[in-house]
């Protein structure tokens, strides 16, 4: 879902209503405004871009993209030509803070060592947070006291590059073992790792046992960077 207050990029679509198909090849005809929360048209300060099939995509800056409910709509300059107006809904994220807690997750070990997925959602340029516990096929704790645990990611479906590592040892561990039955583990990752804006895969590992106890996706949603 848009953030309210950071740049989106839209598509829209021009229409031949004489011939009753997409315009394409008219982008420098199209004069593209947006409506902020049912105000008066305003300006956009970027250009439209052709897509294909007469799709065109126009991108609103952070300041422009500032209302809950938003739209864009315009016209062309070509006869008999008309622009589909595209609406959209704005999450506000200002209320949250500096990070988005998933809580609680569940990850099951069945009898054959399959694992259930776990889906984690984090806001771009902030911590990664979550907590959740390990249970067995017959919904016991899975005990991980004392156990060395890694969290590795990579993007969606190219597990051979793995480009987030977050780890329960070393100076600054990232994960971190609790909970009445010791199992619960807590994520805790630093906000270097959402950087782009972008959906991953991953796993956490129980190192000293060779394990896998929790697998999942991870979606880091766009947004804007933290004031300095």
């Amino acid at each position: 879902m848009p953030a309210k207050g950071a740049a989106v990029t839209v598509s829209y679509t021009a229409w031949n209503t004489s011939a009753n198909q997409p315009k394409t090849g008219d982008a420098g005809n199209h004069t593209i405004k947006r409506i902020v929360d049912g105000a008066a048209a305003a300006s956009i300060t970027d250009t439209p871009t052709e897509l294909e099939n007469g799709e065109y995509e126009i991108t609103l800056t952070a300041a422009e993209n500032s209302g809950d409910a938003m739209s864009v709509e315009g016209s062309s300059s070509t006869g008999q030509v008309v622009i589909v107006p595209t609406k959209w809904m704005n999450a506000d994220y200002s209320a949250i803070g500096a990070t988005i807690a998933i809580l609680p997750l569940q990850s099951t070990i069945d009898d054959s060592g399959r694992v259930s997925s776990n889906y984690l959602t984090a806001y771009q340029f902030a911590k990664i947070e979550a907590t959740f516990s390990v249970v067995d096929s017959d919904d016991d704790p899975v005990d991980l006291s004392g156990v060395t645990l890694a969290l590795t990611a990579w993007e969606k479906d190219t597990p051979a590059t793995v480009v987030i590592t977050l780890r329960s040892d070393g100076g600054s561990p990232e994960l971190s073992v609790g909970g009445a039955d010791d199992n619960q583990v807590t994520i805790d990752g630093s906000a270097t790792h959402t950087a782009e804006a972008k959906q991953y895969d991953w796993e956490l590992w129980d190192l000293d046992n060779e394990r896998i106890v929790a697998v999942g996706t991870l979606t880091v949603e766009a947004g804007s960077a933290k004031p300095v």
